[in-house]
């Protein structure tokens, strides 16, 4: 089981803070945390220390899986790119993304919305140019007001042949942080 907290910023040029949780297996009580633009932080019990998760590759696999730091980074993709003239097709828009500058986790992303703008497909492009990892969201029947959660998500790493499927138990919006004293401790600051 994995939980997620996120705290949104109401200034577009901020990013949203976001705590993981890793509630089971080998890497029962790993936390990381998205604090600002490339600042990620992990805690890992086994070590009982905090570490820096480095900016200059934010394109490989984190812990084994699919996703990559620069993913789990992009709460808001304004803050990293700008995008070209949509086009629409079936009732779906589709944007290409171009990377603002360097800082950002992949250069070129090209993200799928439905009607009612909640991403399907976002496929993400390394510096070559190739397609290297495509993110998948379905069923989005966790919504609360304005704000929906897809109930499945799926990566694929098209390089390393990986693909992680996570899927959504329980939604909340404005949720408490009910975790051990390591989690509250290591985000109290952060999450507020």
């Amino acid at each position: 089981d994995v939980e997620v907290w996120l705290r949104s910023s109401k200034k577009a040029n901020k990013v949203n803070k976001q705590l993981v949780a890793i509630n089971n297996g080998s890497l029962k009580g790993t936390l990381v945390l998205t604090t600002a633009k490339n600042s990620m932080h992990m805690y890992m019990p086994s070590f009982k220390k905090i570490r820096r998760i480095g900016s200059s590759d934010q394109s490989g696999s984190f812990l084994g899986t699919a996703l990559t730091p620069g993913i789990m980074n992009l709460t808001r993709y304004s803050i990293y790119y700008t995008a070209a003239a949509p086009t629409v097709s079936g009732g779906n828009t589709t944007l290409q993304l171009t990377a603002r500058g360097a800082d950002a986790p992949f250069p070129k992303i090209v993200l799928t919305v439905d009607k009612n703008h909640r991403p399907t497909t976002i496929k993400y492009f390394n510096a070559g140019g190739k397609h290297v990892i495509t993110e998948e969201r379905a069923d989005y029947t966790a919504c609360k007001g304005k704000y929906c959660t897809a109930k499945k998500m799926t990566v694929t790493d098209h390089s390393s042949k990986i693909t992680s499927v996570m899927k959504l138990k329980k939604a909340s919006i404005n949720g408490k942080l009910k975790r051990n004293g390591s989690a509250v401790k290591f985000s109290k600051r952060e999450l507020g």
